[in-house]
């Protein structure tokens, strides 16, 4: 059938790159896959195309931009599309991430443009939802604040985990809208919200009135990456977080060998804003399709 020859010739291109002068239907099915593969869910930190795959299809697209006729509009509009998605500036997309048998969370990105870092879910993220979903995190019955909710999957799995109630914050105000997009389509409004935050706003005698309360539970991934995070984090963070023995403040931060310096600089801010590593534990993630350490840190008051 069509199909399967079109499969078949997927298959042949991004093993070996060949790809014979096929008819126009079937080059439009092969385009389809190709920026099906490219949107498609990363589940348990696997792409669906690798990075060499990616270099093969892109290679092909921009072959077929310049023999494809002019006046094909359409065509032409179908590669651009997927050349967008395969460099990861394709506008919104959609991905179910299966946190575990019983969460599934469905998650709308938009683009790099619109949303600066955080327009898609990084490895941090993935691998704190899952220890929150397994409960090595409990959130169940707790109330929780969200740092740098980017996409919104940590606030998310917790809402869908038992949290109490869940406020997700971010510094743009297309992420925050982003967010309260992504609770509503995984109906957990009624425990969840997404307000934006400006860390700037927060100083040690002064919170944000319409945040104002504490919580029992802070949790923030990859937070941390510039001078001025390692600065004004333990900042929110010790006006935020609720002064009781129980209280927490988990972190998943990349171990990355370009920011050791301002990871440095974060903990020695946290030690001096009184708190302590209750628990760190080194976990194997992933970040950009390679295999990356994460440090996982729970934070308490001295």
């Amino acid at each position: 059938s069509m199909s399967q020859n079109a499969d078949e010739l997927f298959q042949q291109l991004i093993t070996d790159c060949i790809f014979p002068k096929v008819q126009v239907s079937i080059i439009e099915q092969i385009i389809e896959m190709i920026e099906s593969h490219s949107k498609m869910s990363r589940q348990y930190g696997e792409e669906s195309l690798t990075i060499e795959q990616r270099k093969r299809c892109s290679s092909w697209l921009l072959h077929l931009l310049h023999v494809t006729d002019p006046d094909n509009e359409s065509l032409l509009d179908q590669i651009s599309s997927a050349l967008a998605s395969l460099s990861g500036w394709g506008g919104r997309s959609v991905r179910t991430w299966k946190i575990d048998d019983n969460i599934h969370i469905t998650i709308k990105e938009i683009s790099d443009v619109d949303g600066d870092l955080g327009y898609r879910t990084w490895g941090s993220a993935l691998q704190l939802s899952k220890r929150i979903a397994s409960k090595d995190i409990s959130l169940e019955g707790h109330d929780v604040l969200e740092l740098g909710s980017g996409t919104g999957l940590c606030g998310l799995v917790a809402a869908a985990a038992g949290a109490r109630s869940v406020v997700m914050t971010d510094y743009l105000e297309s992420l925050v809208q982003l967010a309260n997009e992504n609770i509503k389509e995984n109906k957990l409004d009624q425990i969840a919200h997404a307000v934006q935050l400006d860390w700037r706003d927060v100083t040690t005698n002064s919170m944000p009135t319409h945040i104002g309360r504490h919580f029992d539970r802070i949790i923030g991934s990859d937070i941390v990456y510039e001078v001025f995070h390692a600065m004004h984090v333990p900042i929110v963070a010790s006006v935020f977080l609720e002064k009781s023995p129980d209280a927490q403040f988990i972190t998943m931060l990349p171990s990355r060998s370009t920011h050791t310096k301002d990871a440095a600089l974060f903990q020695e801010q946290m030690l001096a804003k009184g708190f302590y590593k209750a628990e760190e534990i080194i976990i194997d993630g992933w970040e950009e399709e390679k295999s990356a350490k994460m440090r996982l840190t729970r934070w308490k008051w001295t």
